[in-house]
């Protein structure tokens, strides 16, 4: 159960944060890549020297970085979102591939701007190979940000998707397109107090322009509120940017 969005600031400080909840313990590990590491596995045909330095959080296994989230010098964010029932990688490398373990450390280690890596992902394929007979892939999407835009990456019938994230946010499962028309059913949600002309009743309470912004903890209610919240967020300076994201998470 996750959920994750860029946040800027009316001063323009960018920020990016994201939760994760699951059932279970996989001991990550706040990790810092220096530029220069080298990538190379014997079952990816893609190596790579990273170009820039990565920090986030991942899990080392045979003293490999596999992250989950994080960011790199240029201000590139990008995280891995649990994406069931939806999700389908391709099973063989037909071209230039990055393993599904491999993506976020990828393209945070080698792009420094996300029109850089949508044009990259059309010649890219992600594929399900794993990090080991051991340790299997997981289902995921990804959201993808920078201080100018975001996009989602999925892939569904072993076919790389690319969205286009005005809304810069993401939560899991169904695909991203969903939750983007599933929004425009709350789009008369408003901070201001409503007011009626021809009823002269006042509002008992703050608050009553929400009414019917969802609470529950489903994928696609976690995403409105997760949007509404975003939107209506009018803050100042680092500080007030870093408390209001941890506010919204």
């Amino acid at each position: 159960m996750c959920t994750a969005f860029s946040f800027k600031t009316q001063d323009n400080y960018n920020f990016f944060g994201r939760n994760m909840d699951i059932q279970f313990e996989f001991h990550p590990t706040i990790t810092l890549v220096q530029r220069g590491f080298l990538s190379q596995r014997e079952n990816s045909k893609l190596s790579f020297i990273s170009k820039y330095a990565v920090l986030g959080t991942a899990v080392i296994m045979e003293e490999y970085p596999l992250f989950a989230d994080g960011f790199n010098e240029k201000g590139i964010s990008c995280a891995g979102l649990n994406f069931p029932h939806f999700c389908k990688y391709s099973k063989e490398s037909r071209g230039e591939n990055i393993p599904v373990y491999d993506f976020c450390f990828y393209i945070l280690a080698n792009f420094s701007s996300v029109t850089e890596v949508k044009q990259k992902l059309m010649e890219l394929e992600i594929t399900d190979i794993p990090f080991s007979s051991q340790l299997k892939n997981t289902t995921l999407h990804w959201i993808i940000s920078d201080k100018k835009e975001s996009i989602v990456v999925e892939c569904i019938d072993s076919k790389i998707k690319i969205y286009n994230n005005h809304i810069g946010v993401l939560t899991n499962a169904p695909p991203f397109d969903f939750h983007v028309n599933n929004l425009a059913q709350y789009m008369h949600l408003k901070p201001e107090q409503p007011k009626n002309q021809s009823l002269d009743f006042p509002a008992t309470g703050v608050g009553f322009g929400l009414i019917g912004l969802v609470g529950d903890y489903s994928s696609p209610s976690r995403f409105v509120r997760a949007s509404i919240l975003k939107r209506y967020s009018k803050v100042l300076g680092k500080n007030g940017g870093l408390a209001q994201v941890f506010h919204i998470l």
